[in-house]
């Protein structure tokens, strides 16, 4: 699993994918390759970008934040600055109870841990709509609050991950857990840390 970003990205679609062809020629080490995939991006159902018959990727930008993950299979990636929002009411409407619950618990401690808790929990959520393709009006996701998930009977583990120079950014990424167990089948020592490589 392998993810590239940008922290000076523009923003706009022609953007979006200029950065894909650019993160895909570093993928697979090859740019006139890379711009002929991108020019087979196809959009599938909930707005979830691919290529067929190439590796599963999962691209996410806020700002000028950008980046895309790139994984052998379902994944889900989600960036998101810290911004203010009406918390509470959102995550009364979209979020898990017990999600929903963790929210209002850190905004009685502070504006800044409800803010944190908040947008932490949203991107996790986002990482895992995006790796089961689904919508963001599914309400019926597990919380997100714990590395391990299941939904439908598959699991999956949910990480935070940080951009070196992203301090304000929050970010998680979503894989299929059974890819990472070791050679007994135990996932519990599972880092699930991406490389990361700046564009």
């Amino acid at each position: 699993m392998i993810i590239y970003y940008t922290l000076s990205g523009g923003g706009r679609r022609e953007d979006s994918h200029g950065l894909l062809r650019d993160a895909i020629s570093e993928y697979i080490g090859d740019r006139e390759k890379a711009m002929a995939l991108v020019s087979e991006l196809k959009i599938g159902e909930n707005g979830k970008p691919y290529i067929e018959g190439f590796d599963h990727f999962s691209i996410s930008h806020s700002g000028k934040a950008w980046a895309v993950l790139f994984n052998e299979t379902e994944c889900g990636l989600d960036i998101q600055y810290e911004k203010k929002a009406d918390i509470l009411s959102i995550a009364r409407r979209w979020y898990n109870p017990i999600d929903e619950k963790a929210v209002e618990t850190a905004a009685e401690t502070s504006e800044s841990e409800g803010l944190r808790e908040f947008f932490r929990r949203w991107t996790r959520r986002e990482a895992l709509i995006k790796a089961l393709g689904s919508s963001v009006a599914d309400t019926s996701l597990p919380s997100v609050g714990e590395d391990n998930v299941c939904v439908r009977g598959i699991e999956y583990v949910i990480k935070d991950i940080a951009f070196a120079g992203g301090e304000e950014i929050h970010a998680a990424i979503c894989i299929r857990k059974e890819k990472y167990e070791n050679r007994d089948g135990d996932c519990s020592g599972i880092s699930c840390e991406p490389d990361a490589y700046s564009l």
